[in-house]
């Protein structure tokens, strides 16, 4: 299984299984327009990604998946990266929430 925070492939090691009632993170824009970004509630991570994880170190998590997504997801725009960067904040905090589950992949 691939790594659901930085991407790489083949290297989840854990799972993070989220409670049913866990929040679903969305965007809107000025218009009321909203995009909400559900997921199945199951986070795979690698061995680095999890350690971040369980010491609930939400910047250097998203410092690494940024690092990690930047070939693909080019973040230089300072209002692009705000609003990537408070995404991955919303739903990484689910993962963090005390009743998700960690289990091995």
């Amino acid at each position: 299984m691939d790594c659901d925070f930085c991407n790489l492939p083949g290297v989840a090691r854990w799972k993070y299984v989220l409670s049913p009632d866990r929040p679903v993170v969305g965007l809107t824009n000025g218009a009321g327009d909203a995009v909400l970004f559900d997921d199945d509630g199951i986070w795979h991570a690698c061995i680095a990604c999890a350690a971040l994880v369980d010491r609930e170190d939400m910047a250097g998590l998203i410092e690494r998946v940024c690092r990690a997504l930047g070939a693909v997801l080019p973040l230089k725009d300072t209002e692009h990266r705000q609003t990537v960067q408070a995404l991955m904040v919303g739903q990484y905090s689910a993962v963090m929430q005390s009743t998700t589950v960690k289990l091995r992949a």
